[in-house]
């Protein structure tokens, strides 16, 4: 494949998965965008090249917190004092169809607990699960460039409960079926042990069972990777998201969209087939229209393990 057609390819997808967040002028409120469904492997990246070798199975295990404390209006805070904490599970794998084809699914379990004015609520549950392919692109000669195109499809395990009654951002799943788009870009830079990545996300949802329409969200994301040791690396990035107004019985939902930058930290650690990584965001910039509770802080750990299948037993 040409180098000029891959980014005719690539323009194309971003066209693409940008029309489809365009189609209704809307998105993810700011306050339930942690009900969003994305692959844990998007966020800290456990693979290098993004494919899982041919018959090559990786399983990840995965624990995230969340903790805000603060509401904002654009990106003014407030004195309105509410907390939200969130606790997400995520079991992750993939599996190497070929040498440049992989399988991913990726399942997740959440816990909420919100409190204002001293009163608590929350909310616990599986929030769904990913189903998607992702397919090698493109390759230098020298292999220290690649490209690699993902897609799949969203699921809820749950169905959203009324958000008059029950706010959608202490329910563990926003109850809507979506889909998904991923271009990974990777550079290889050999002379200093370092990667470069690239990652533009885009997500699409379709209304859930309660008239609720959680808007699309477009989030890109920069990474550079250093190899420490033998056996332990680590990742500085920068993540950011912009996410349109959701809409609720056919009309805008106000307190909700907006966009972010935040700063990623990562350690991980290789022992043969056992993996071991950990990982902290903190928020550099937050504009959120209405009024939203901020993202906040995060921290987290992931525990992973890969096996050959190609191997023959002697």
């Amino acid at each position: 494949m040409g180098f000029k057609y891959l980014i005719k390819l690539i323009f194309f997808v971003c066209l693409l998965m940008v029309a489809f967040v365009r189609n209704e002028t809307v998105a993810q409120c700011g306050c339930a965008s942690n009900t969003a469904m994305k692959s844990p492997m998007n966020l800290i990246g456990i693979s290098e090249s993004g494919i899982i070798a041919k018959k090559n199975l990786l399983v990840a295990a995965l624990y995230r917190l969340n903790i805000a404390n603060s509401t904002l209006s654009n990106d003014i805070k407030l004195q309105n004092k509410q907390s939200l904490e969130i606790h997400n599970f995520y079991v992750f794998a993939s599996y190497g169809l070929d040498n440049f084809n992989s399988l991913e699914f990726n399942i997740s379990y959440a816990y909420k607990l919100h409190e204002q004015y001293n009163v608590k609520t929350s909310g616990y549950g599986l929030s769904g699960f990913e189903l998607g392919l992702k397919r090698h692109l493109y390759e230098t000669e020298l292999s220290d460039f690649n490209v690699n195109l993902g897609f799949g499809i969203k699921a809820p395990l749950m169905k959203a409960k009324d958000i008059d009654t029950f706010p959608l951002i202490i329910q563990p799943s926003n109850g809507a079926f979506g889909m998904y788009g991923v271009v990974y870009l990777q550079k290889s830079l050999a002379n200093l042990k370092s990667n470069l990545f690239f990652v533009l996300r885009s997500d699409y949802n379709f209304r859930n069972n309660v008239d609720y329409f959680v808007a699309p969200a477009i989030q890109g994301s920069f990474f550079y990777s250093k190899n420490l040791f033998n056996e332990v690396n680590a990742v500085i990035g920068l993540v950011s998201e912009y996410k349109f107004k959701d809409k609720y019985l056919g009309q805008i939902y106000e307190n909700s969209g907006g966009y972010y930058l935040k700063a990623l930290s990562m350690a991980n650690v290789l022992l043969g087939e056992f993996g071991l990584s950990l990982f902290a965001e903190i928020p550099l910039y937050e504009y959120l229209y209405g009024e939203q509770i901020s993202n906040g802080i995060s921290f987290g750990l992931m525990l992973s393990f890969s096996k050959n299948f190609n191997r023959r037993k002697l």
